[in-house]
């Protein structure tokens, strides 16, 4: 694993869900280990299976995820992903044009997410195994060609549904250079 790219500060705060980001943290194209500041950070991996960690305090902090990173290989692992301290999963309203009207469902066993991979869920948490996938096949069986695995959360937290939004990515201006 690659070490920590570059933090970029933002010339002004960009606002997710009433947070404040004022850093972003982009891996490169290799695995990479991102660590979040004490500040509220957007985190976003790339290509490759990265490592996010968000900072050392109770702050928020926004993971955002890419349909570009599925599977074992190359969906990332979220390491402390904690929903009472607001941390989010974001993911490109591109990837999911229906947004916030994507069905989520938590599921807490492998017959329950065979059984959810064959309806229309977007997106399917089995949070025994701390793992989320995007269903991408409608009512077909299994998540389809363009679903799988999208992010693994270490220690299997709590993942709702509230903890999920759906962004137009930033534009370049909004970054320091």
């Amino acid at each position: 694993i690659g070490k920590q790219p570059k933090t970029s500060i933002l010339n002004k705060p960009y606002t997710i869900n009433k947070l404040k980001v004022s850093s972003l943290l982009i891996g490169t194209a290799k695995k990479d280990t991102l660590t979040g500041t004490n500040k509220i950070d957007l985190i976003i991996g790339h290509k490759k299976k990265d490592m996010l960690t968000g900072g050392a305090n109770k702050a928020a902090d926004i993971f955002l995820l890419s349909i570009d990173q599925l599977g074992k290989r190359h969906a990332d692992v979220i390491t402390d992903f904690n929903g009472k301290h607001h941390d989010l999963i974001a993911l490109d309203r591109l990837d999911f044009p229906r947004g916030s009207k994507s069905k989520f469902k938590a599921v807490t066993s492998r017959k329950q997410l065979n059984k959810f991979a064959g309806k229309r869920v977007e997106l399917i948490y089995a949070q025994n195994k701390g793992k989320l996938y995007l269903n991408a096949n409608g009512t077909a069986d299994d998540f389809g060609a363009d679903g799988g695995l999208i992010a693994t959360l270490k220690g299997k937290p709590l993942l709702e549904k509230n903890n999920i939004k759906y962004l137009e990515l930033l534009a370049p201006s909004d970054f320091a250079v």
